[in-house]
């Protein structure tokens, strides 16, 4: 099922023609003129879904987008609690926060869906008005929010927001399968939505356009990396949010070693089953099935005598800068 798709069959549940709810057939026709909170991550480069020229190729109807039952199963969860974890954000803080649409003043294809939004509030820095996003996300992303951490990929969103409804401070909750909710508060970030602005005009020019050369578009939709201030690492007193970097590394070793115990025992385990199962297909108990399947062996490129002459490197994908953590022998 595409994108477009699932959006039309939400349209045709909502029954609504109110371009201010979400899924609406009149939603959806506002959602066209303009570039959406959705769509600021693949500006970015910070999407693991679609780049910045798949972005382009959907906006002008060249390809659509395709989601998996999992994905779409996902959407709709999220969907379907989205008014449940207002409900409840709401009762924490005490105010209300209504669903709505914005559009950028000074751009107008800058837009911004809302799940929830409240000018009046005031905030501890005397700034007033906040913006609520709410997730329902994977595992991985609701651990984040656990952390205080809101991924790349709704930072962007966010930032976003700002941009459109010039609200300084945000409110992005996560809700998981665990039944918990994190509430984690950002705040608008200059830099970013600079960079978000800038990116926004050239993606809106090249769709108003229909015309855009692949090679210039991946360079000019590289992957932004967000300024960071500097930190003297050497120092036992620096801090990262009241945290000193020495018991951060201490914490994040102990974490480290958690989680190769617990692979330890799990391979233990699996080995365990592999013992049970025997020369049986596969085995269904309680919540589970386990058994054996083939796969296809890895090509030998080298072995291949037609590729031999062919100049790999010109088409490597750009290099990816990745975070890593070891710990250094002593």
């Amino acid at each position: 099922m595409s994108g477009l798709d699932w959006l039309e069959k939400a349209a045709e549940r909502t029954d609504d023609n109110d371009p201010t709810i979400q899924g609406s057939k009149a939603w959806l026709e506002w959602r066209k003129k303009g570039l959406g909170g959705s769509d600021a991550a693949a500006l970015l480069g910070w999407s693991p879904y679609v780049t910045a020229f798949e972005l382009w190729q959907e906006k002008i109807g060249v390809i659509k987008r395709e989601f998996g039952p999992f994905q779409v199963k996902a959407m709709q969860r999220g969907k379907d609690l989205e008014p449940i974890i207002r409900e409840w954000y709401e009762k924490k803080i005490g105010a209300t926060f209504k669903e709505g649409i914005g559009i950028c003043p000074d751009a107008p294809h800058i837009r911004a869906s809302y799940d929830g939004i409240n000018h009046e509030i005031e905030n501890a820095d005397g700034s007033k008005g906040r913006v609520l996003e709410i997730k329902a996300p994977n595992k991985d992303d609701h651990a984040l929010a656990a952390e205080g951490l809101v991924p790349f990929k709704y930072l962007a969103q966010l930032q976003w927001m700002g941009i459109v409804s010039g609200i300084k401070w945000f409110d992005y909750v996560s809700f998981g399968t665990d039944g918990k909710y994190h509430v984690v508060a950002i705040e608008a970030d200059p830099a970013i939505q600079a960079e978000l602005i800038r990116r926004a005009q050239i993606m809106w020019t090249a769709i108003e356009t229909k015309t855009a050369d692949r090679s210039q578009f991946e360079a000019d939709f590289k992957k932004w990396m967000i300024p960071m201030k500097p930190l003297d690492l050497t120092a036992a007193e620096a801090q990262i949010e009241d945290q000193s970097v020495e018991a951060l590394v201490a914490e994040t070793i102990a974490a480290q070693a958690e989680l190769d115990q617990a692979d330890a025992r799990f391979q233990a385990l699996r080995a365990k089953l592999q013992y049970i199962l025997g020369d049986k297909e596969k085995m269904e108990c309680g919540e589970a099935v386990f058994g054996w399947q083939t796969r296809k062996g890895s090509v030998e490129y080298a072995k291949i005598p037609e590729i031999q002459t062919v100049d790999l490197e010109k088409y490597r994908k750009d290099d990816v800068r990745a975070f890593y953590f070891k710990r250094s022998k002593k």
